[in-house]
């Protein structure tokens, strides 16, 4: 039975500016096509991790990005990865 978990709404002000460009880019490539897919101004990003802007379509556009970061690490929905590792006595 798999359990659909709730997505987390995490603001982005507490997540470190380097993990939250590593987050776009991991989906996106690179941070103009996470700007362009969701029709940002081209700096966008940038400028709302300077706090230079505070533009809300941004600040929804980068934490759904840490949404979908924090549910795609959410061990609730990892398999047991032991039974395969090759320190386990069944490797040996």
């Amino acid at each position: 039975m798999v359990t659909v978990m709730p997505r987390e709404k995490i603001c982005y002000k507490t997540v470190h500016p380097e993990d939250i460009k590593a987050a776009i880019r991991r989906k996106f490539g690179t941070i103009l096509k996470f700007e362009k897919h969701y029709a940002l101004p081209s700096t966008g990003v940038s400028d709302l991790l300077r706090e230079k802007s505070h533009n809300p379509k941004t600040i929804s556009a980068v934490e759904a990005i840490l949404a979908d970061r924090h549910a795609s690490i959410n061990l609730e929905n990892s398999t047991n990865l032991t039974e395969n590792h090759g320190l386990n006595e069944k490797a040996a």
